[in-house]
Order: C-alpha cells, then structure tokens, then sequence
C-alpha cells in the first residue's frame, strides 16, 4: 500500500513556528489562536492590513528549515515503513518563496533521514501522484484529474467542517489506516 504524507501541518509544525516569529516581530498585534482558526490558508485569517506581512513570515529564508515535528510524527513514519507499508512525502511549495523547496528537503533530512528525501514527491497538484492514501490536512483541490488516493484528513481547527476519515494524533495512525485499507477491499 503506497501511503502519501503531506508535509506541511501533518509532518511540520507550521502554526506553532508562524506563531513564534509572529510574536517576536510583531508583540502589539493580535495573533489569531490555533483554535480560532478557520482557514487552512493563514493569511485568510488575518486581518487585510497584516496579510503581506504574514506572507512574509512564511515565505521568508528559512522559515520551513525551523519548523518542528508535529508531536509522534517522526516515530509514526518509521513504524509505517517498518510495518510494510511504502510511504511517500507528497508536499508542494508557496510560489512566493524561492527556498521552500530546498527547506522542505532539508527539514525531512534533518528529522526523518536522508533516505527520505529519496521519499519525497514536490508537485503542484496531489491529485496526479498515485497513492492508495494521502494524510492531509487540507485536501487537495482536484482540478487535474480524479486521484487514485483516499484521503485521511490529519485534525485541525480549521478543517472541521471537512467530512472523512480523521487522524487525530499520529499515536493513531494504525487504526486510521487499517479502517480506510478494510473500507475499500
């Protein structure tokens, strides 16, 4: 079974370092909690006037490189290998920033190994890498073509609304997995 991870949300923690910097450069301004999030997008979250300096956080030289593992991810991924299970890093990068790319590469280096990066799909569009699941905690936009993938939506505040299975912590990634591969057989 070819497993798709996303990178970002699922695998990094991109709130909590946005919330760091945000804190440290702009200490005066609200910052909207993670609770209150409604949008997969942080920009959509802020107020107009703040938008392009949100932009600017993420988009910024080094940004990604920082972030650190979402709670168990790490562990989880090696289990799922150990496991049988033939998983892949299925991420894409912010058009404004010039160095995602090479941070996101980086990052899975740094925290999973350096055969990972071997793991790793950069696209644009998820729905045309074949998969049987993608962890994800915004679902792709299918625009291209119907995906071979099922997803499995990794839980945030901001993506309740979203009907489909959830992973609710990596400690659970097992039954998750398991309930989807019975679902469809």
């Amino acid at each position: 079974m070819i497993v798709l991870v996303s990178l970002s949300r699922v695998l990094a923690d991109v709130e909590r370092e946005f919330c760091r910097l945000w804190e440290c450069m702009y200490r005066l301004r609200p910052k909207v909690p993670m609770e209150q999030r409604r949008s997969p997008n942080l920009v959509d979250d802020y107020p107009k006037m703040y938008r392009e300096d949100v932009k600017s956080i993420l988009s910024a030289r080094g940004f990604f490189r920082h972030l650190m593992p979402v709670a168990g991810a790490v562990e989880a991924l090696h289990e799922m290998t150990t496991n049988g299970l033939d998983v892949r890093i299925c991420t894409s990068s912010l058009p404004d920033s010039l160095f995602f790319a090479q941070e996101k590469i980086g990052w899975v280096r740094q925290y999973l190994g350096e055969s990972w990066a071997g793991r790793m799909i950069l696209t644009p569009d998820k729905a045309i890498v074949r998969g049987d699941l993608l962890i994800t905690a915004i679902p792709p936009r299918i625009e291209s073509m119907e995906p071979t993938w099922r997803p499995i939506i990794f839980d945030q505040p901001f993506n309740q609304g979203l009907a489909g299975p959830r992973l609710y912590s990596w400690a659970d990634w097992r039954a998750a997995v398991t309930a989807i591969d019975v679902a469809h057989i």
